[in-house]
C-alpha cells in the first residue's frame, strides 16, 4: 500500500474518533435532561406535598391574623359599651360584639383545623424527606458524573486533534484537499476498504480492473458509486484483525 494512502487511513481513523466523541459530548445534555426529568416525575407527589403544606402554613396565618383583628374589634366594643350614652348605642355595640363572638368562633374552628392539617402533612414530609435527599444526592453523582465525563472527552479531543495536525503537517496538500473534499460530502468517511470485490460503504460492485488496482494500492482510486477513496486490506490482515476482536471480547 502506498505511503499517501497509509497516511490518509491514519487521518480517516483519527477524524472517525474526533467525531465520536463529539457525538458522546452532543449527546450528554440529551442524558442530563432525561434524567432530571425522571427524578422529578419520581419526586412530583413529593413536591406536591411540599407545596401544600406551604399552603396551608399560609391558611394558618391566615386564620391567626383574622382571629387577632375579630378579638380586637370585640375588645373595642366592650369597652365602647362601657361608654354608651343611649340605648341605641347600647344596641349597636352588643349586635357587634355577638358578631365579633361569632366570626371568633369559626376562626377558631378554622385555625384548629388547619393547625391539624399542618401537623399531619409536616408529619408527612418528615417520613418522606430523608427517602427524597438519599435520591437527590443519587442524582447530583449522576449529573458530576456527567461534568467528569465531558471534561475527559474534551481532553481526549484535544489529545487526538493534536495527533491529527501531526498527521496533516506533512502531508501533500492536494492529497489533503481530496481527502477534505470527500469527507465533508460523506459525514467524515473519506476512505472506505475495498472488499470481496465491493465498496464496503456502499455496497456497490466495484470492476474487475478497478478492484485489481485498488488492491495494488498504489494510487488514489475513488469508488464509481459513492466516490470515497478505496483501500484494499489484504486477507491475513483482516484475519489477523478479527482474531484479534475475538481473543479481546
Amino acid at each position: 500500500m502506498s505511503p499517501q494512502l497509509q497516511q490518509l487511513i491514519a487521518l480517516q481513523e483519527v477524524d472517525l474518533k474526533i467525531n465520536e466523541l463529539a457525538d458522546r459530548i452532543s449527546a450528554i445534555p440529551n442524558e442530563r435532561d432525561r434524567v432530571l426529568k425522571e427524578f422529578n416525575e419520581s419526586v412530583a407527589d413529593y413536591h406536591a406535598l411540599v407545596e401544600r403544606l406551604e399552603a396551608t402554613r399560609q391558611s394558618r396565618l391566615k386564620h391567626e391574623t383574622e382571629l387577632q383583628e375579630q378579638q380586637a374589634h370585640q375588645d373595642k366594643y366592650k369597652q365602647d359599651l362601657m361608654k354608651v350614652r343611649n340605648e341605641k348605642e347600647y344596641a349597636v355595640a352588643l349586635r357587634e360584639i355577638d358578631v365579633a363572638k361569632k366570626n371568633i368562633s369559626n376562626l377558631e374552628t378554622q385555625l384548629l383545623e388547619a393547625i391539624e392539617a399542618v401537623e399531619k402533612l409536616e408529619e408527612e414530609v418528615k417520613i418522606h424527606t430523608p427517602e427524597i435527599t438519599t435520591k437527590r444526592a443519587e442524582i447530583d453523582n449522576i449529573l458530576q458524573g456527567f461534568n467528569q465525563d465531558e471534561d475527559k472527552i474534551r481532553m481526549e479531543q484535544e489529545r487526538i486533534r493534536r495527533e491529527r495536525d501531526d498527521l496533516v503537517k506533512n502531508m501533500p496538500k492536494n492529497l489533503l484537499s481530496t481527502y477534505d473534499r470527500v469527507a465533508r460530502t460523506r459525514k467524515g468517511q473519506a476512505l472506505a476498504e475495498a472488499r470481496n470485490s465491493s465498496c464496503t460503504a456502499c455496497r456497490m460492485t466495484i470492476r474487475p480492473q478497478v478492484f485489481s488496482n485498488v488492491r495494488k494500492g498504489e494510487e488514489l482510486i475513488q469508488c464509481d458509486s459513492c466516490g470515497r477513496i478505496l483501500y484494499y486490506k489484504p486477507q491475513s490482515e483482516v484475519q489477523s484483525s478479527v482474531t484479534a476482536e475475538v481473543t479481546v471480547s
